[in-house]
């Protein structure tokens, strides 16, 4: 579940799919410490878990996690007259330990500056589109597709940016804010805004201690989402609507149900319950013989996967796993309309290629090289659409445009070393080489 490695940025890696949701994770529980570790006899062992959590924080490199864990160790310090005294006396201390945190995170900026920019170029490339969604938003969940479009257009008209080495497809906007303004537009997030401002004004019949602590957790998870995508994970998610149930659990103000309700609840949920089970089950049951095809041979699985797609058309992976097997099977036409449904729900780079191949199969050379340049756009810095744009030059005889693109391959810096860059490059080369000759 954990690797630790001390030779790479990254030296603590957990099962959340990155680095920053474990640190954010982390982050969000920590205030649960003072809460729980509240007596004097607890005392060392709250320090002890506090700098445990501080050092593990720290081995995720995530700089986000860091700020707001001295923020939070800062403002339970400042608000619990039971530490305010040990504050005054330790004052030069926790000056110390500011300085240190401020200064870990600015050596973690040089060695992470790529991924900063990253950040602050995502956000740059949606602000400058911000009338297609100010008002009305996107939708829910089309921010991956739609910042694929908006990214493309970007390089389209700065194809010799510095961020064409590190733009890639993000499924997220590292800003759960701006994402919701992005998605839901000003009425979803003024919602989302007044969401926030209820919990925090909320008085519940809890102790202050107690209250105080589980808004902080939750106010941990709202500092971090400026920076990542703690609404994105269920973890982090089950966390935060538990802290938010129990919140809700205390109110002062409880709203009772009359007798009516609960029986008219009752009979809707009688109703719901039996056809939610029969979808879920139909669902997880196709999913199960989805994952067992994939060790089948291609044309046996064929067959199948026409069977499943009545069930799981809405699943944006198996989609893109079932063109990929029509085109193994030479079905470039079949392949290529899935592949165009695909492209409307879901944002991946191989979703391009296998239609431009499928186009390059089909002799339909404009239109495979649409698609490939529209790959190249999507993420600069990845060879492979180069490279087929190379190779479809080369069949079509197009010289000047493969001499070009040739030269572009071997001039563009790698990003990842492998051995299949590295060949594309040779190839590049090597073609260039043979005219001269």
């Amino acid at each position: 579940m954990y690797d630790l490695r001390f030779y790479n940025t990254t030296i603590l890696a957990g099962s959340l799919g990155n680095t920053g949701l474990l640190a954010g994770l982390l982050l969000i529980v920590s205030p649960l410490l003072f809460y729980i570790t509240n007596k004097k006899k607890h005392r060392f062992i709250l320090v002890t878990l506090t700098l445990l959590i501080f050092l593990l924080i720290i081995l995720t490199n995530s700089r986000a996690a860091i700020i707001a864990y001295l923020g939070t160790i800062h403002l339970i310090l400042l608000t619990f007259k039971r530490y305010r005294r040990l504050l005054k006396m330790r004052k030069t201390f926790f000056t110390l330990i500011s300085a240190l945190i401020i200064l870990i995170v600015v050596c973690f900026s040089f060695f992470k500056i790529d991924s900063i920019n990253g950040r602050f170029f995502i956000w740059d490339v949606c602000l400058k589109n911000y009338k297609s969604f100010i008002v009305n938003g996107i939708g829910y969940g089309e921010f991956p597709v739609q910042y694929r479009r908006w990214q493309g257009d970007y390089f389209k008209s700065n194809d010799n940016s510095y961020f064409s080495y590190l733009a890639d497809l993000p499924k997220n906007a590292f800003n759960e804010p701006l994402q919701i303004l992005i998605e839901l537009g000003t009425s979803g997030f003024i919602i989302f805004i007044s969401i926030i401002i209820a919990v925090f004004r909320a008085s519940t019949n809890f102790p202050v201690f107690l209250e105080t602590t589980l808004k902080i957790s939750l106010l941990n998870v709202l500092l971090f989402s400026f920076f990542s995508y703690p609404f994105h994970s269920f973890p982090i998610l089950i966390y935060s609507v538990s802290v938010l149930g129990c919140l809700a659990s205390g109110l002062k103000n409880n709203y009772i149900m009359t007798n009516y309700t609960v029986r008219f609840s009752y009979v809707i949920m009688l109703l719901i319950i039996p056809a939610m089970t029969y979808f879920i089950y139909q669902r997880s049951t196709s999913i199960a013989t989805w994952n067992l095809l994939k060790k089948q041979q291609p044309k046996f699985a064929l067959i199948k996967y026409k069977e499943l797609l009545s069930v799981l058309d809405y699943n944006s992976q198996f989609l893109l796993d079932y063109g990929k097997l029509l085109h193994r099977n030479s079905l470039y036409q079949e392949s290529t309309d899935i592949l165009l449904k695909t492209e409307k729900i879901y944002s991946n780079i191989e979703i391009p290629i296998f239609i431009a191949s499928n186009y390059q199969y089909l002799n339909d050379y404009v239109m495979a090289e649409k698609y490939l340049i529209s790959a190249n756009q999507y993420i600069p810095s990845k060879l492979l659409p180069k490279y087929m744009l190379l190779k479809l030059f080369i069949e079509t005889r197009d010289t000047l445009n493969a001499i070009n693109m040739a030269k572009h391959i071997s001039e563009t810096p790698l990003k990842v070393n492998s051995d299949s860059a590295f060949k594309m490059q040779l190839f590049a080369e090597n073609y260039l080489l043979h005219l001269k000759h």
